[in-house]
């Protein structure tokens, strides 16, 4: 095969006269496939003509510059020899997304981001607080160990990560962690933090002597909790709640006598009765019954009715009840990182 058939045969779907688009989305043509070897690479250095002994030699149509290329590194190739970018008959249609959905989505993300953040700030605490307590106890770990440090020294530099040489705070005064292989490791947990996360940190310090000098409080970043509940696992909770909510749900005691008509509670013919729950629309969402007709099904009639009866009214205020709950845990969430 001549040079010039070598060039224009195939090669990994390439041949001369094949359009691409680079890296940068550039349209792109092969004006020369090379052949290289190890003993001759050519245009690339030896490692690379091993692993590729095909090199193509490109022009970038926008441009309008050349280079070399290994098919690897290629984006994609067009099917169409004389497609150009930007043509109208290239282009697949889509529906414009709505611009507040956009911003909704980018908003939930930029949260959900920054909360993953101070998360990983407040275990990051957490972490230190241990290391700092098990360093100075010996790694005792009994309730009754005891330790004189309060407050870890903490200072954010000038690239905006945290850093720490050991000193502690005392009731009295000062101390300093001086073992280099302890203070590694402690130097591990304090690294996690910096200023993108300073939220998370920042509410568990107290600033020292300087604007960029802090204090971690000890005590409450070995308590605090580190993420009180799955956000995902709420939002599907908080959606499940959406739907039950409105109109509280409500109860009907029904009592039957033993012939199977019905009768007033407390009414001595009394032998069962249904507790129905149902929601704001009518349909029955709980039923429990208890049958109480003497000896063989109960000795405490009285007792069974009015446990049955609690556990009507906990089903019917359970989504209100549960909707509270959550509300009270994001206060509680945001008072416990947030306080000074």
């Amino acid at each position: 095969m001549n040079d010039r058939a070598a060039e224009t045969a195939p090669t990994y779907g390439f041949h001369v006269g094949s359009r691409l688009y680079n890296g940068d989305s550039h349209l792109c043509e092969v004006k020369a496939v090379i052949r290289t070897s190890a003993d001759k690479p050519g245009l690339f250095h030896r490692e690379q003509a091993r692993r590729t002994p095909v090199v193509l030699w490109l022009e970038n149509l926008v441009t309008d510059s050349r280079f070399p290329i290994i098919p690897a590194d290629l984006v994609r190739e067009i099917e169409d020899p004389a497609t150009r970018w930007g043509r109208a008959d290239d282009q697949i249609p889509y529906r414009r997304p709505d611009e507040r959905a956009i911003q909704q989505s980018l908003t939930r993300a930029d949260n959900a981001e920054r909360a993953s953040r101070n998360r990983t700030a407040r275990a990051a605490c957490m972490a230190a607080a241990v290391a700092v307590r098990d360093i100075l106890t010996g790694y005792d770990d009994s309730d009754d160990a005891r330790f004189d440090a309060v407050g870890l020294e903490l200072r954010l530099n000038t690239h905006g990560r945290v850093v720490t040489d050991g000193t502690y705070w005392t009731a009295s005064g000062r101390g300093q962690i001086t073992d280099h292989l302890e203070l590694y490791g402690l130097r591990e947990w304090t690294g996690e933090l910096d200023v993108d996360n300073r939220d998370g940190w920042a509410p568990l310090c107290k600033v020292a002597e300087a604007p960029d000098l802090f204090v971690l409080d000890l005590a409450r970043a070995a308590t605090i909790p580190t993420d009180p509940y799955d956000p995902a696992h709420t939002a599907n909770v908080r959606a499940r709640l959406g739907a039950a909510v409105g109109a509280p749900w409500s109860v009907e005691e029904i009592v039957f006598a033993r012939q199977g008509g019905r009768v007033h509670p407390g009414d001595p013919d009394a032998v069962h009765t249904d507790f129905l729950i149902t929601d704001r629309a009518g349909i029955q969402v709980a039923e429990i019954s208890v049958q109480h007709d003497g000896p063989e099904d109960t000795e405490t009639p009285a007792e069974d009715l009015a446990t049955s009866r609690a556990h009507a009214e906990l089903i019917k205020r359970a989504p209100q009840d549960m909707a509270l709950l959550l509300h009270l845990l994001d206060q509680a969430e945001r008072a416990a990182f947030t306080a000074s």
